[in-house]
């Protein structure tokens, strides 16, 4: 489970994520104690913003004994005149960090940035494409509550078609038994 770039929920089998959800679930429990090496760095990169997202990642490395670095770029490089390419931000920023965490608005930016990935990266959110931590998150939530993950009878509210929560979540309940899922 350690050292893999998280791009999209699909990549993940059933039984890797019932353990991604019973390690939060230890931790959030305070069992468990921080599982990042000693003086990692998680690098935070959000091309599009979203508040919620960034304080809990920020807090998640935290949590786990990471330090965090924080680059909010919203500008485009039409705006500047002279920003560089992602993929050079990319091979820049990995060199300073163990894990990479973005957001950004192209659904297909991880696709782009294959290449030149040295590190693991982790999607916080991608154009209309997948948020996975979200369906992680999401999942726990319905265990937590429900005590399963199995027999699941479930509404999403809003059009699923571009929302990549609501796509991340529904690709990720594919994976249990007996789900219906109401649009």
């Amino acid at each position: 489970m350690t050292g893999k770039s998280l791009i999209g929920i699909t990549q993940l089998s059933r039984h890797e994520i019932e353990k991604y959800i019973d390690l939060a679930g230890q931790i959030a429990g305070g069992s468990s104690p921080a599982i990042a090496p000693k003086n990692s760095i998680v690098a935070l990169l959000f091309f599009e913003e979203s508040t919620r997202t960034r304080v809990g990642f920020t807090s998640a490395a935290y949590r786990l004994g990471a330090q965090v670095v924080v680059v909010n770029e919203t500008k485009s490089v039409i705006e500047t005149g002279k920003a560089e390419s992602l993929k050079d931000t990319i091979k820049s920023i990995q060199s300073y960090c163990d894990v990479i965490c973005m957001r950004h608005p192209d659904k297909e930016v991880f696709t782009q940035l294959q290449p030149v990935l040295k590190k693991p990266i982790i999607n916080c959110g991608n154009g209309h494409g997948e948020h996975p931590t979200q369906a992680l998150t999401d999942l726990m939530t319905i265990k937590n509550e429900l005590g399963r993950l199995d027999n699941l009878s479930i509404a999403v509210v809003g059009n699923p078609r571009f929302s990549r929560t609501a796509h991340s979540l529904i690709l990720a309940l594919s994976k249990f038994k007996d789900i219906k899922v109401r649009t």
